[in-house]
């Protein structure tokens, strides 16, 4: 077997990672997985990491039987969004990471609107609008911003995209018990400090059902 066959014959990688970060609740994951299958953007693999789950989320994932969604499940239980997304940044194979929270869900273009903003602007970062449904009813916008993004500005991680060269820049998703901000607030402002370019996309495309706000929610 030649090495030119080889390389001819192996999978091509996708243009999106998509990761979505998990822990015991199954019900809701097979819909974060069924909205991310049914983008109109379909150059991707779904890395679906679980944080030390002892539930069924392995047999829900395995349940689509599609080749382009891999489970992997950490060994301990971290407590937060961290770790895994660590995992599937390494992971990745894609020019672009995306990430999706286990209880969120996208709008059929989500992924076709970041790509597009990405590629004709050249940002290393992207974002898009999301809703967020706060416990008791309430909601809130994210990403409907006035200008450029600054450091009072935050974007919930599920309506992110960033090129995954940029993710070695920026340096690992931190340690919720080592840093005061919250992980996610703290990833986006390294990047900004660093330089890096956020580019919005004024378009609603996620619904969000704030774990943050759920006491222990990546623990219990």
């Amino acid at each position: 077997m030649s090495l030119r066959w080889w390389r001819r014959r192996r999978p091509r990688a996708p243009r999106v990672s998509v990761v979505i970060a998990t822990y015991n609740w199954s019900s809701v994951l097979r819909h974060a997985i069924a909205c991310v299958l049914e983008q109109s953007f379909g150059d991707l693999e779904l890395l679906v990491i679980g944080d030390g789950c002892d539930d069924d989320s392995d047999e829900v994932v395995a349940s689509f039987d599609d080749r382009r969604v891999l489970w992997h499940n950490l060994e301990h239980n971290s407590g937060s969004q961290s770790a895994p997304n660590n995992a599937g940044i390494a992971m990745a194979r894609g020019e672009y990471v995306a990430y999706l929270g286990h209880d969120d869900l996208w709008l059929p273009d989500h992924l076709a609107l970041l790509v597009d903003r990405l590629d004709c602007t050249g940002a290393d970062l992207g974002f898009t609008i999301a809703s967020l449904v706060l416990p008791g009813g309430g909601r809130w916008v994210s990403g409907l911003l006035d200008g450029d993004y600054d450091e009072r500005d935050f974007v919930v991680p599920s309506s992110l995209m960033h090129r995954r060269e940029a993710a070695a820049r920026i340096g690992p998703w931190p340690d919720y018990r080592e840093i005061e901000l919250p992980p996610d607030i703290e990833w986006q402002q390294r990047a900004l400090a660093l330089g890096l370019r956020f580019a919005g996309v004024p378009r609603l495309s996620v619904v969000k059902f704030s774990s943050a706000l759920r006491r222990d929610s990546y623990i219990e």
